[in-house]
Protein backbone atom coordinates (compact mmCIF):
# COMPACT_ATOMS: atom_id res chain seq x y z
CA UNK A 1 0.00 0.00 0.00
CA UNK A 2 1.42 3.27 -0.76
CA UNK A 3 2.20 5.61 1.75
CA UNK A 4 2.07 9.17 -0.09
CA UNK A 5 0.34 11.72 1.74
CA UNK A 6 -3.05 13.13 0.72
CA UNK A 7 -2.04 15.82 -1.15
CA UNK A 8 -0.22 13.39 -3.68
CA UNK A 9 -2.48 11.25 -4.20
CA UNK A 10 -5.03 14.43 -4.55
CA UNK A 11 -2.40 15.37 -7.22
CA UNK A 12 -2.09 12.43 -8.71
CA UNK A 13 -6.13 11.61 -9.18
CA UNK A 14 -6.57 15.46 -10.49
CA UNK A 15 -3.87 14.79 -13.26
CA UNK A 16 -6.22 12.49 -15.07
CA UNK A 17 -9.36 14.58 -14.44
CA UNK A 18 -7.80 17.50 -16.31
CA UNK A 19 -7.58 15.49 -19.13
CA UNK A 20 -11.71 15.64 -19.82
CA UNK A 21 -11.96 11.76 -20.19
CA UNK A 22 -14.00 9.31 -18.34
CA UNK A 23 -11.93 6.95 -19.53
CA UNK A 24 -9.01 8.38 -17.60
CA UNK A 25 -11.29 8.71 -14.49
CA UNK A 26 -11.53 4.83 -14.87
CA UNK A 27 -8.26 4.47 -15.44
CA UNK A 28 -7.32 5.76 -12.32
CA UNK A 29 -9.85 4.52 -10.34
CA UNK A 30 -10.99 0.94 -11.46
CA UNK A 31 -6.88 -0.44 -10.12
CA UNK A 32 -7.88 0.74 -6.82
CA UNK A 33 -11.32 -1.17 -6.71
CA UNK A 34 -10.03 -4.27 -8.61
CA UNK A 35 -7.20 -5.07 -6.21
CA UNK A 36 -9.74 -5.86 -3.59
CA UNK A 37 -10.94 -8.49 -5.52
CA UNK A 38 -7.43 -10.03 -6.60
CA UNK A 39 -7.57 -14.06 -6.51
CA UNK A 40 -10.67 -14.10 -4.56
CA UNK A 41 -13.32 -16.96 -5.44
CA UNK A 42 -16.52 -15.74 -6.84
CA UNK A 43 -18.06 -16.28 -3.60
CA UNK A 44 -15.57 -13.76 -1.63
CA UNK A 45 -15.96 -11.07 -4.57
CA UNK A 46 -19.89 -11.36 -4.17
CA UNK A 47 -19.17 -10.39 -0.74
CA UNK A 48 -16.73 -8.38 -1.08
CA UNK A 49 -19.05 -6.32 -3.81
CA UNK A 50 -21.71 -5.96 -0.71
CA UNK A 51 -19.88 -4.72 2.00
CA UNK A 52 -17.76 -2.02 -0.65
CA UNK A 53 -21.21 -0.92 -1.63
CA UNK A 54 -22.82 -0.83 2.21
CA UNK A 55 -19.68 1.09 3.61
CA UNK A 56 -18.02 2.88 0.57
CA UNK A 57 -21.57 3.70 -0.93
CA UNK A 58 -22.43 5.17 2.65
CA UNK A 59 -19.64 7.13 2.92
CA UNK A 60 -19.92 8.70 -0.74
CA UNK A 61 -23.79 9.46 -0.10
CA UNK A 62 -23.34 10.73 3.79
CA UNK A 63 -24.26 14.26 4.36
CA UNK A 64 -21.44 15.12 6.57
CA UNK A 65 -18.40 13.20 6.82
CA UNK A 66 -18.53 10.27 9.87
CA UNK A 67 -15.64 8.50 11.62
CA UNK A 68 -14.80 4.83 10.99
CA UNK A 69 -15.97 4.34 14.86
CA UNK A 70 -19.07 6.63 14.16
CA UNK A 71 -19.94 5.16 10.87
CA UNK A 72 -19.61 1.03 12.30
CA UNK A 73 -22.20 1.86 14.70
CA UNK A 74 -24.92 3.73 12.33
CA UNK A 75 -24.56 0.89 10.19
CA UNK A 76 -24.37 -1.76 12.73
CA UNK A 77 -21.41 -3.52 11.79
CA UNK A 78 -18.49 -4.63 13.20
CA UNK A 79 -15.38 -2.80 13.37
CA UNK A 80 -13.10 -4.71 11.81
CA UNK A 81 -15.10 -4.82 8.56
CA UNK A 82 -15.54 -1.62 8.23
CA UNK A 83 -11.15 -1.03 9.24
CA UNK A 84 -10.74 -3.73 6.83
CA UNK A 85 -13.05 -2.53 4.15
CA UNK A 86 -11.27 1.55 4.36
CA UNK A 87 -7.99 -0.28 4.85
CA UNK A 88 -7.63 -0.84 0.92
CA UNK A 89 -8.93 2.26 -0.14
CA UNK A 90 -6.21 4.93 1.11
CA UNK A 91 -5.32 6.11 -2.59
CA UNK A 92 -8.89 7.32 -2.81
CA UNK A 93 -10.01 8.46 0.59
CA UNK A 94 -8.49 9.82 3.49
CA UNK A 95 -8.67 7.26 6.56
CA UNK A 96 -7.65 8.29 9.60
CA UNK A 97 -5.36 6.31 12.26
CA UNK A 98 -7.91 7.29 14.97
CA UNK A 99 -10.95 5.39 14.44
CA UNK A 100 -12.78 8.48 15.84
CA UNK A 101 -11.45 11.26 13.44
CA UNK A 102 -13.83 11.55 10.00
CA UNK A 103 -13.25 9.86 6.72
CA UNK A 104 -13.18 11.73 3.55
CA UNK A 105 -12.80 11.60 0.00
CA UNK A 106 -10.30 12.82 -1.45
CA UNK A 107 -11.55 14.16 -4.44
CA UNK A 108 -15.57 14.13 -5.48
CA UNK A 109 -14.63 12.62 -8.88
CA UNK A 110 -14.29 9.25 -6.84
CA UNK A 111 -17.91 9.55 -5.77
CA UNK A 112 -19.03 10.50 -9.38
CA UNK A 113 -17.09 7.79 -10.52
CA UNK A 114 -19.18 5.17 -8.21
CA UNK A 115 -22.53 6.70 -8.51
CA UNK A 116 -22.92 7.35 -12.04
CA UNK A 117 -25.97 5.64 -13.82
CA UNK A 118 -23.70 5.05 -16.92
CA UNK A 119 -21.45 2.82 -15.21
CA UNK A 120 -23.80 0.80 -13.91
CA UNK A 121 -22.83 -2.22 -16.18
CA UNK A 122 -19.89 -1.72 -16.51
CA UNK A 123 -17.89 -1.47 -12.77
CA UNK A 124 -19.24 -4.47 -10.33
CA UNK A 125 -18.70 -1.57 -7.48
CA UNK A 126 -20.98 0.51 -9.01
CA UNK A 127 -23.14 2.37 -6.16
CA UNK A 128 -26.86 2.69 -6.24
CA UNK A 129 -27.82 6.12 -4.48
CA UNK A 130 -30.90 5.91 -4.34
CA UNK A 131 -30.60 2.57 -2.74
CA UNK A 132 -27.53 3.67 -0.42
CA UNK A 133 -30.30 6.71 0.64
CA UNK A 134 -32.79 4.24 1.42
CA UNK A 135 -30.49 1.97 3.41
CA UNK A 136 -28.83 5.20 5.36
CA UNK A 137 -32.53 6.48 6.37
CA UNK A 138 -33.51 3.44 7.40
CA UNK A 139 -30.68 2.53 9.72
CA UNK A 140 -31.23 6.51 10.59
CA UNK A 141 -34.42 5.43 11.66
CA UNK A 142 -33.62 2.18 13.53
CA UNK A 143 -30.74 4.17 15.81
CA UNK A 144 -33.20 6.46 16.78
CA UNK A 145 -35.82 4.28 17.94
CA UNK A 146 -33.31 2.48 20.09
CA UNK A 147 -31.94 5.42 21.74
CA UNK A 148 -34.38 8.21 21.80
CA UNK A 149 -36.27 8.86 24.82
CA UNK A 150 -38.38 11.44 26.77
CA UNK A 151 -35.53 13.74 28.81
CA UNK A 152 -32.96 11.92 27.30
CA UNK A 153 -30.15 14.09 29.50
CA UNK A 154 -32.31 13.05 32.61
CA UNK A 155 -32.21 17.12 33.27
CA UNK A 156 -33.77 18.20 36.30
CA UNK A 157 -35.70 21.19 34.28
CA UNK A 158 -36.47 19.41 30.93
CA UNK A 159 -36.45 22.64 28.04
CA UNK A 160 -32.63 23.75 29.84
CA UNK A 161 -30.90 25.18 26.81
CA UNK A 162 -28.27 23.65 25.51
CA UNK A 163 -25.60 25.63 27.01
CA UNK A 164 -26.75 24.33 30.41
CA UNK A 165 -26.39 20.98 29.44
CA UNK A 166 -23.03 19.53 30.67
CA UNK A 167 -20.55 18.72 26.94
CA UNK A 168 -19.43 15.23 28.05
CA UNK A 169 -23.27 14.61 29.37
CA UNK A 170 -24.47 15.42 26.17
CA UNK A 171 -22.13 13.64 23.95
CA UNK A 172 -22.94 10.46 26.24
CA UNK A 173 -26.30 10.63 25.74
CA UNK A 174 -26.65 11.49 22.27
CA UNK A 175 -23.70 9.65 20.90
CA UNK A 176 -22.37 10.78 17.18
CA UNK A 177 -24.48 8.06 15.51
CA UNK A 178 -27.31 9.47 16.93
CA UNK A 179 -26.74 12.64 16.34
CA UNK A 180 -26.32 12.10 12.57
CA UNK A 181 -29.39 10.46 12.54
CA UNK A 182 -31.14 12.66 13.92
CA UNK A 183 -30.01 15.74 11.67
CA UNK A 184 -29.68 14.06 8.55
CA UNK A 185 -32.31 11.03 8.17
CA UNK A 186 -35.12 13.27 6.68
CA UNK A 187 -32.29 14.31 4.26
CA UNK A 188 -31.51 10.78 3.15
CA UNK A 189 -35.54 10.11 3.23
CA UNK A 190 -36.21 12.73 0.89
CA UNK A 191 -33.55 11.22 -1.98
CA UNK A 192 -35.49 7.63 -2.29
CA UNK A 193 -39.18 7.19 -3.85
CA UNK A 194 -41.03 6.40 -1.15
CA UNK A 195 -42.09 2.60 -0.66
CA UNK A 196 -44.84 1.72 1.74
CA UNK A 197 -42.54 0.04 3.82
CA UNK A 198 -40.77 3.51 4.15
CA UNK A 199 -44.23 4.74 4.91
CA UNK A 200 -44.62 2.44 7.22
CA UNK A 201 -41.59 3.36 8.89
CA UNK A 202 -41.66 6.26 9.38
CA UNK A 203 -45.56 6.33 10.72
CA UNK A 204 -44.28 4.20 13.35
CA UNK A 205 -41.15 6.26 14.25
CA UNK A 206 -43.19 9.92 13.86
CA UNK A 207 -46.50 8.01 16.52
CA UNK A 208 -43.58 6.96 19.11
CA UNK A 209 -40.62 9.43 19.09
CA UNK A 210 -41.33 12.70 17.26
CA UNK A 211 -41.69 14.59 20.39
CA UNK A 212 -37.91 13.16 21.24
CA UNK A 213 -36.73 13.79 18.23
CA UNK A 214 -37.39 17.22 18.26
CA UNK A 215 -36.23 17.68 21.87
CA UNK A 216 -32.82 15.80 20.44
CA UNK A 217 -32.62 18.50 17.61
CA UNK A 218 -33.00 21.11 20.40
CA UNK A 219 -30.11 19.93 22.60
CA UNK A 220 -28.09 19.57 19.49
CA UNK A 221 -28.45 23.00 18.65
CA UNK A 222 -30.68 22.94 15.91
CA UNK A 223 -33.78 24.19 16.93
CA UNK A 224 -33.71 26.67 14.30
CA UNK A 225 -33.68 23.87 11.92
CA UNK A 226 -36.95 22.16 13.11
CA UNK A 227 -39.43 23.53 11.80
CA UNK A 228 -38.17 23.39 8.64
CA UNK A 229 -37.47 19.56 8.75
CA UNK A 230 -41.39 19.74 9.75
CA UNK A 231 -42.70 21.08 7.09
CA UNK A 232 -40.34 18.81 4.58
CA UNK A 233 -41.41 15.77 6.50
CA UNK A 234 -45.01 17.17 6.02
CA UNK A 235 -44.27 17.16 2.10
CA UNK A 236 -43.46 13.49 2.17
CA UNK A 237 -45.55 11.89 4.57
CA UNK A 238 -48.84 11.20 5.59
CA UNK A 239 -50.09 13.00 8.48
CA UNK A 240 -53.44 13.25 8.76
CA UNK A 241 -53.70 10.46 11.08
CA UNK A 242 -51.95 12.65 13.38
CA UNK A 243 -53.71 15.54 15.17
CA UNK A 244 -52.84 18.89 13.80
CA UNK A 245 -52.78 20.19 16.98
CA UNK A 246 -49.46 17.75 17.50
CA UNK A 247 -47.95 19.68 15.25
CA UNK A 248 -48.45 22.85 16.01
CA UNK A 249 -47.25 22.27 19.51
CA UNK A 250 -44.55 20.85 18.41
CA UNK A 251 -43.39 23.87 16.11
CA UNK A 252 -44.32 26.27 18.88
CA UNK A 253 -42.43 24.49 21.75
CA UNK A 254 -39.04 24.78 19.21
Amino acid sequence: MSCRGPAKRLKSVLGYIDNGQASKLDMTYSPVLEQQVVNRSEREIRDIVESFRLIVGTIVTLASPLSARTLTLLLNLDIDEVTTRLRMLHSVLEVPVSLDAPVRLLHLSFRDYLVDSENKEKIKFWVDEKLAHRKLAKHCLRVMHNSLRENICSLSFPGTHRCGVDAQLLEGRIPPELQYACMYWVHHQTKVELEPSDMDDMHDFLETHFLHWLEALSLLGRMAESVGLIEELQSIVDVSHLPSAFWLHAKRHF
